[in-house]
C-alpha cells in the first residue's frame, strides 16, 4: 500500500513537472507581452507630456486657444421643400405604388402574395 502511494506520487510529480514546463512557458510570455505593454504605455505617457508642453508653451506665447469649428449652417430652403415635398408624396402615393408593384407581379406570373 505504501509502495503504490510512492508511486503514485511520482507520477504526479512527474505530470507536475510536465505542467510547470508549460507553466512556465506561458509565465515567461505573459512577462513578455506585460513588458510590451508596459513599453507601449511609456510611450504614450511620453508623446502626451510632449504635447502638453507644446500647449503650454504657445498658451505662455500668447497663441489663441483654437477654437470649436462653428455649428453647420442650416440646410437651404430648397433642400427642405424637396425634402417635405417628397415625404408627402410618399404618404400619398405608397398604398398606390405597392399595388402596382402587386399588379405587375401578378400580370408577369410572379404569383399572388
Amino acid at each position: 500500500m505504501a509502495q503504490q502511494l510512492g508511486d503514485e506520487s511520482q507520477q504526479a510529480g512527474g505530470e507536475a513537472e510536465k505542467a510547470c514546463a508549460g507553466c512556465q512557458a506561458l509565465r515567461r510570455e505573459v512577462r513578455e507581452l506585460r513588458e510590451l505593454r508596459d513599453r507601449a504605455l511609456e510611450d504614450l505617457a511620453r508623446a502626451r507630456e510632449e504635447v502638453n508642453t507644446l500647449r503650454l508653451l504657445r498658451a505662455q506665447q500668447g497663441e489663441p486657444r483654437p477654437t470649436a469649428p462653428a455649428e453647420p449652417e442650416a440646410l437651404p430652403l430648397r433642400y427642405v421643400l424637396v425634402d417635405q415635398l417628397n415625404l408627402q408624396l410618399k404618404r400619398r402615393l405608397g398604398p398606390l405604388h405597392v399595388g402596382t408593384r402587386r399588379l405587375i407581379r401578378l400580370v408577369k406570373g410572379g404569383g399572388d402574395s
